[in-house]
């Protein structure tokens, strides 16, 4: 701690140079320590033992103390702004407090809240408030920048979670890289934001789903917007799926019917529809395909149209049905 005496003032016993680092004085008694150290340095003001003005920038020098011994005084010349300079015998030599070593009455808090203040201690050095005596109502939300944050400043610890909001975060600021594994989990992610749009199909994978999670994969194997009454290849034997779905259609303009069926090894399907016909008439329209374990080719079987009046059915040749689209089902359970 720097050492402070009122009037402390001693003269020199012989003349200066202005590169002198070792003053002659009277006495060291008045300064009160008999031995400094670069721990408790202490600053003076040498100024002329007579003339007409007082001490100024001219005239005198500051110069710090960093050691006294016998009757002499250590320094280092030319301080606080000044210039070091020569003088005479019986020079002055005198303790002071200078602007630089004034700290303001009010306090460290009125130095934060004053934009115009900067404390500074005897040294020159920035003088910084303690962490509880600083509160936001001192800081202007326009000074706080985030460059005048260091990224290691910045830890949970310091952010109260309940001044975390989405509108304090913007979204280009949210990356995968910011966010840990661990913290995602289902109770931080409310059912109402998972939508199928906010999921890209390519990252949904079996191994990404909780055990029992039944997913269904769909493939169209064939697809003929005009459909066909013959035999149709498909891309795949049906017989590699869980499930088959036929899309089809007649020639009479009805709306497309959906049948499901499980394939199996070998296996055949009767596609059939109804087709009203008028005075209490209904045309039952039917047509089959077969296929074999790893073909890949539905074998047109037969087709025949149904005449329904009243009670009476009669079997008429004809061919009205059209498959248009097969597509192959497969359910995964993870």
């Amino acid at each position: 701690m720097a050492i402070v005496r009122n009037l402390a003032t001693v003269k020199t016993t012989a003349d200066i140079t202005s590169s002198a680092t070792s003053i002659p004085v009277n006495r060291l008694n008045v300064f009160g320590e008999s031995q400094i150290t670069l721990d408790n340095p202490f600053y003076v003001t040498i100024m002329p033992a007579s003339g007409d003005e007082p001490a100024n920038l001219v005239n005198s020098e500051i110069a710090l103390v960093t050691g006294m011994s016998g009757l002499n005084l250590t320094v280092v010349r030319g301080q606080r702004d000044t210039t070091a300079r020569a003088f005479s015998a019986g020079a002055i030599v005198t303790m002071g407090i200078y602007a630089e070593d004034a700290v303001l009455n009010s306090g460290v808090k009125s130095g934060v809240n004053n934009a115009q203040t900067e404390l500074r201690d005897k040294d020159g050095n920035p003088i910084y408030p303690k962490v509880s005596d600083v509160e936001s109502s001192q800081i202007a939300d326009s000074a706080v920048t985030t460059a005048k944050i260091a990224g290691s400043a910045v830890t949970t610890a310091k952010i109260a979670d309940s001044n975390v909001t989405t509108a304090k975060i913007a979204d280009s600021a949210v990356t995968t890289a910011k966010i840990g594994g661990s913290a995602v989990t289902t109770a931080k992610i409310a059912d109402k934001n998972v939508t199928t749009a906010k999921i890209a199909d390519k990252n949904v994978t079996t191994a990404k789903l909780a055990s029992g999670i039944v997913t269904m994969t769909r493939t169209v194997l064939y697809n003929n917007a005009s459909g066909t009454t013959g035999n149709i290849t498909v891309s795949q034997a049906l017989n590699k799926f869980d499930e088959v779905e036929f899309w089809f259609m007649d020639s009479n303009g009805t709306p497309s019917q959906l049948i499901r069926t499980i394939p199996g090894d070998a296996l055949a399907i009767v596609l059939d529809i109804p087709h009203p016909g008028g005075s209490n008439t209904v045309y039952w329209n039917l047509a089959r395909w077969y296929w074999t374990a790893g073909s890949t080719t539905l074998n047109k079987w037969g087709s025949h149209y149904e005449k329904v009046l009243g009670t009476t059915v009669s079997t008429q040749s004809g061919d009205h049905i059209k498959i248009r689209k097969v597509v192959g089902i497969k359910f995964v359970s993870n």
